[in-house]
């Protein structure tokens, strides 16, 4: 039999992502917990990881690879899944920006551009939201497309 890839645009991802979200939310979450709570939740925690390498005994890259673990790996899980607006997405992105400045230990007022910029212009090259969010799409679109894959079966 032979499998023909998904058509892949954004309806399709965001139908596939629903299931997705919802089995979450009954292995994880109480029943009928709201999507919104799930990004306040991401929200916290990245806030919590920020907060513990504030005053850190750690080098800066340790530091840096420890909320990298953390803060941005709890965005990793819902990057895909949920619906994110521009707005909470520059909102995590300003939460990842001051985090590496407490990896750093540089003060708040300090420009976010150094951990922006690519390393080819100077800059650390730090991880964002917006290169998460489109790596874990471009995954879930490669697992679309794989014929043995079982969650072809959801796109």
């Amino acid at each position: 039999m032979d499998v023909q890839p998904a058509h892949l645009n954004r309806d399709s991802f965001r139908d596939s992502f629903k299931g997705l979200v919802a089995l979450k939310i009954m292995i994880d979450l109480p029943f009928g917990f709201p999507i919104n709570n799930i990004i306040s939740l991401v929200r916290q925690q990245i806030i919590a990881a920020r907060d513990l390498i504030k005053c850190h005994p750690l080098t800066p890259e340790l530091a840096t690879e420890l909320f990298t673990s953390k803060g941005i790996g709890v965005f990793r899980f819902s990057a895909a899944l949920i619906e994110w607006s521009e707005s909470e997405l520059n909102d995590v992105k300003r939460l990842c920006v001051q985090a590496y400045k407490n990896a750093w230990h540089l003060p708040r007022s300090t420009a976010g551009a150094l951990f922006i910029f690519p390393k080819t212009h100077a800059g650390k090259e730090s991880t964002l939201p917006m290169a998460v969010l489109a790596q874990e799409l471009l995954l879930h679109a490669e697992r679309c497309m794989r014929p043995e894959d079982v969650s072809n079966k959801s796109c």
